[in-house]
């Protein structure tokens, strides 16, 4: 998966739990820019670790704070050699809550 993909998957995410039209969403868009508040990223997290099978630790989630931030932190998950060794005979991209891992 690509970065434009996972883009795309994170816009489409950001569109359902924040409620914002599609067109409004750039990779430098801040989520608290559009709209999200504490419970809204809290939500938002929760989505991407469910589409991307896996999990964001809290100390991560900290430092997302653009959808591209959300984007490149999936891409280096995506792209880790230790991750990929782990998540091998699954679709995990990252260590995931059933036990993978943890995360770096």
């Amino acid at each position: 998966m690509n970065k434009k993909q996972i883009f795309e998957k994170v816009k489409v995410i950001t569109h359902k739990v924040i409620e914002v039209p599609l067109k409004d969403i750039g990779r430098e868009s801040r989520f608290i820019d559009l709209g999200a508040d504490e419970d809204d990223m809290r939500e938002l997290m929760f989505a991407l670790e469910e589409e991307f099978n896996g999990r964001i630790p809290n100390k991560d989630e900290k430092t997302i704070i653009t959808v591209g931030d959300a984007v490149d932190y999936i891409y280096q998950r995506l792209t880790a050699p230790e991750f990929k060794i782990m998540s091998r005979g699954s679709n995990a991209i990252f260590p995931s809550r059933t036990g993978l891992g943890t995360a770096h």
